[in-house]
């Protein structure tokens, strides 16, 4: 363990290209106990620069390398364990100047992947390129100030914050098809009752989320009671309460079960995600329990009710 932390260290001083470092094989089945690629303290460093690095076993940690301003690992996407005492490999970025960023490619392969936890990446995304736009096979928009009302509905990547706000419950059947949302998603104001149009969305993600500010937010609508993401998999920001759903229609703050639907979903064993009025899923059944009338129930005596005055 110590020599290859070691060697990797030493490295890193060192190899910032293709040329110097055209293969690095070592790195592909090293890690299976629990080891990781570490650059640390390396201040002549700009970036890494594996570009031929396709697939590891190893974590990933950069820290105070104050020189650093790309990874520039554009193959590395296939991520994988085979230790039963390591089921997920860390990421972690630490330590850099204002000057780093990641490519939008580099945070797809480290998203996409089922076996990363990405523990700590304080970083924006890069600027999008054109480059970057041909290597998906789908769309990828980028979208600076986003209007649901003309959004283009063949952007299933969209790179920038998507806002829905009053006045946009005619147009929530454009996110649909949405897959990927690089920013932040906020819900706010309107007069939806369900949450239940991002059929495909399956990432959230923002490197740079404030302290003040939240991943997905969803605040302020009176008639809402579900909110469902069905295919959702992975969000990723940093600091607290990054997945809030605040201020709708009191029922759906004791819906345990709607709760419990989206946690689910995101396999997450974090107690704050999603929290619901300020409480965790847990705290919603510890004050609410399991028994209070949930919206599929509610559905189901509003149709009862119907059938009753047609029949009778």
């Amino acid at each position: 363990m110590i020599n290859f932390l070691l060697f990797v260290m030493f490295l890193s001083e060192t190899v910032t290209s293709e040329d110097t470092l055209p293969e690095f094989e070592f790195f592909k089945d090293r890690c299976d106990s629990g080891d990781s690629i570490e650059f640390l303290s390396n201040d002549d460093m700009t970036e890494i620069g594996m570009r031929k690095l396709e697939s590891t076993s190893c974590g990933f940690f950069a820290n105070n390398n104050m020189n650093l301003t790309r990874l520039n690992l554009p193959m590395l996407k296939n991520f994988y364990t085979s230790s039963p005492c390591q089921p997920s490999l860390k990421l972690l970025i630490n330590g850099l100047t204002d000057k780093f960023c990641i490519r939008i490619e580099e945070a797809t392969h480290f998203l996409a992947s089922d076996f990363t936890r990405i523990e700590s990446i304080s970083s924006p995304f890069c600027n999008l390129s054109e480059s970057d736009t041909s290597i998906f096979q789908d769309k990828i928009c980028e979208i600076k100030n986003f209007s649901l009302s003309t959004s283009d509905t063949s952007c299933t990547r969209i790179f920038g914050n998507v806002v829905v706000k009053a006045g946009d419950e005619q147009f929530v059947e454009k996110l649909k098809s949405v897959t990927w949302i690089y920013g932040e998603l906020l819900i706010e104001g309107t007069n939806l009752v369900k949450v239940d149009f991002f059929d495909s969305l399956q990432y959230v993600s923002s490197f740079n989320v404030s302290a003040q500010k939240h991943l997905i937010l969803i605040m302020d609508n009176p008639n809402l009671i579900s909110v469902h993401f069905p295919s959702l998999k992975k969000i990723t920001a940093f600091g607290e309460n990054y997945f809030v759903i605040q201020g709708n229609h009191p029922q759906l703050g004791k819906d345990y079960r709607n709760c419990m639907k989206i946690k689910n979903s995101l396999n997450s064993s974090v107690w704050d995600v999603p929290t619901i009025d300020g409480k965790s899923c847990k705290q919603i059944l510890e004050v609410y329990g399991d028994n209070s009338v949930t919206n599929d129930k509610i559905g189901s005596v509003f149709i009862g009710i119907i059938l009753w005055s047609f029949f009778f």
